[in-house]
């Protein structure tokens, strides 16, 4: 490895041991040399696997494509082209769990060998659905901190870092417990968690010794929430002006400071995990942010970040200003499909576990009464970035609000269409059919409507009224709908938790509502076996509400626990407490 500081293979291995730590498996140090290179081999195997199956869907999909009458055929081609990257995915797992243990994967073949055979079903550039293998990259990220302080919450102080659990035994005892399926309430329900894990679920038994006991009396216990859509960089967006201040006055070390808090302020409403969507201008500070609360420096949920978020030119604040003035953008511009592949790369290089993209502008009302846009990339941009984002083992959250923008973004293949204000109903079969996620948004448009109408943009006048119609067509089509807020587009002193309000008032169940945030958004974060459930091995991430959340969808702005990787940041839920 040379006499450097720190070798290419130090560096992976660093990643692989943050990996595995976050994971709770076994660290690459404890590993064989000899399974180290198996594991490497079939890592490459499973890479060019992707590759040559990726090339056969693009080709057909391709096909299709211009076909106007191949829609069932090009639907059909998308099902079994993520069923066979799911298969894919399972494959490497296992022979990976068996390279650690020393054997040889069951049914093992050698790399590449009958993978052509299966035809043009593809396997790498679909919507990710089920249990893709991008779900565990975000996780091989190196931390590197930014070394913020933050003081613990009142009440029951969190005593190590976030996501530690340092090994404690705790025992949660409360009145109900929602488990983040469909599966009916449970009552008296006693939850051990054990380090950053939880051990077990069942009645009220005897305690584990040296445990601590905390009974949170008549309280509902679920899943820590997931929030797929934030900017914990923005402080609230409602007109331009607001924008322009954040970007133009505030610098990105202030900027910084305060998403750290906003972080925090997320934590305690109960979003364990965030999907955070664009930085707004203040570069990768979310990266930094991502990685201070990885490492312990500072207090907040586990985040997936999208770092620069990608636009065409003159398409996304700021514009209007002089020509001659350097001023900065919100966006990270690409032209071209070849600027998309540099941009999506570079994007990756500093940290991006998802790439956001920018699919329409320029909202206004056509002919027909509907919600219309001027699309931003062309189709051949657009897939240039979702498949180099995908080739790469990254997800594609699209902004998208008006048809002809979620048309493009599903002809590339995102992941996620985010806002989806005038979905249509070809869009929505198209999503349902593919398992695309939509992440509707819909406190931040309450939000902001009214103060973009005052200030001259009428359009926003009638947004919520197509978003409500969207969101209740988009449910009754089966599409998958994600939890996700916006926040930061809305200030964070108002509870994300609002947007459970929202979705209850729009046609959703409280049950589907509560799913949204804890197994559904887990599935779009491609995480859905380590978090969003409260089960056996999974994250002991936890949240309890005073009363039944079913009866009173309200509860959820009313949190008086969280815990986070075994870690208690709040406890205002006075049941009692007790040493084992």
């Amino acid at each position: 490895m040379g006499n450097a500081p720190k070798s290419a293979y130090e560096i992976a291995l660093e990643k692989l041991r943050q990996r595995d730590r976050e994971r709770g498996e076994e660290a690459p140090a404890a590993l064989s040399d000899e399974q180290k290179e198996r594991i490497a081999e079939i890592r490459k195997a499973h890479e060019a696997r992707v590759a040559e199956r990726e090339i056969l869907f693009r080709s057909e999909r391709a096909k299709l494509l211009a076909d106007p009458e191949a829609a069932e055929k090009l639907a059909r081609l998308e099902e079994g082209h993520a069923g066979d990257r799911r298969r894919l995915q399972d494959r490497l797992e296992s022979e990976i769990a068996a390279a650690r243990a020393g054997k040889e994967a069951p049914g093992r073949k050698a790399a590449g060998e009958g993978e052509q055979a299966r035809g043009n079903k593809g396997s790498g550039g679909g919507a990710g659905k089920g249990r893709g293998g991008r779900k565990k990259v975000a996780a091989t990220c190196v931390a590197i901190g930014i070394g913020l302080g933050l003081a613990a919450p009142a009440g029951r102080a969190a005593t190590t870092p976030s996501g530690a659990g340092g090994g404690e035994v705790i025992v949660l005892r409360a009145a109900r417990l929602l488990d983040g399926t469909d599966a009916p309430v449970r009552e008296k329900v006693q939850v051990v968690v054990e380090g950053d894990r939880i051990r077990s679920i069942g009645p009220a038994a005897p305690v584990p010794a040296r445990a601590r006991v905390i009974d949170l009396g008549g309280a509902t216990l679920l899943p820590g929430w997931i929030d797929a859509h934030t900017h914990v960089l923005l402080q609230g967006d409602p007109t331009a002006r607001s924008y322009e201040d954040q970007i133009l006055k505030e610098s990105i070390p202030r900027r910084t400071i305060r998403g750290v808090a906003a972080a925090r302020a997320a934590l305690l409403n109960g979003f364990t995990t965030l999907r955070d969507l664009g930085t707004e201008g203040a570069g990768y500070a979310d990266v930094a942010i991502r990685d201070g609360i990885a490492e312990g420096h500072i207090v907040g949920p586990r985040l997936l970040v999208a770092t620069l978020a990608l636009d065409i030119t003159g398409a996304y604040p700021l514009v209007g200003f002089a020509p001659e003035s350097q001023v900065p953008s919100g966006v990270q511009v690409a032209d071209g499909p070849h600027a998309g592949r540099a941009a999506v790369r570079e994007q990756i290089k500093h940290g991006a576990d998802w790439i956001k993209v920018y699919c329409d502008r320029g909202y206004f009302v056509n002919e027909a009464g509907r919600l219309d846009s001027i699309p931003t990339f062309d189709p051949d941009e657009l897939a240039a970035i979702v498949d180099e984002a995908h080739r790469q083992g990254r997800r594609v959250a699209a902004h998208a609000m008006a048809p002809k923008g979620i048309a493009n973004a599903l002809d590339a293949g995102v992941d996620s269409i985010e806002h989806g204000v005038g979905l249509d109903a070809a869009s929505i079969r198209r999503m349902a059919a593919r398992g695309v996620y939509y992440c509707p948004t819909l406190t931040v448009t309450q939000y902001v409507a009214p103060a973009r109408a005052a200030e001259g943009r009428g359009i926003w006048a009638r947004i919520p009224d197509f978003h409500r119609r969207s969101f209740e067509a988009a449910l009754k089509g089966g599409v998958r709908i994600a939890f996700g807020s916006d926040a930061g587009g809305f200030p964070w002193s108002t509870s994300q938790a609002e947007e459970f309000l929202w979705m209850v008032r729009y046609g959703m169940t409280p049950a589907q509502a509560i799913r949204s945030a804890t197994t559904v958004a887990a599935a779009l974060l491609g995480r859905e076996n380590e978090i969003g459930r409260i089960a056996p091995g999974y994250r002991a991430d936890l949240v309890a509400v005073p009363g039944n959340p079913l009866d009173d969808i309200d509860l959820m702005r009313r949190v008086g626990f969280v815990m986070a990787g075994g870690v208690v940041h709040k406890h205002d839920l006075r049941g009692g407490e007790q040493d084992g």
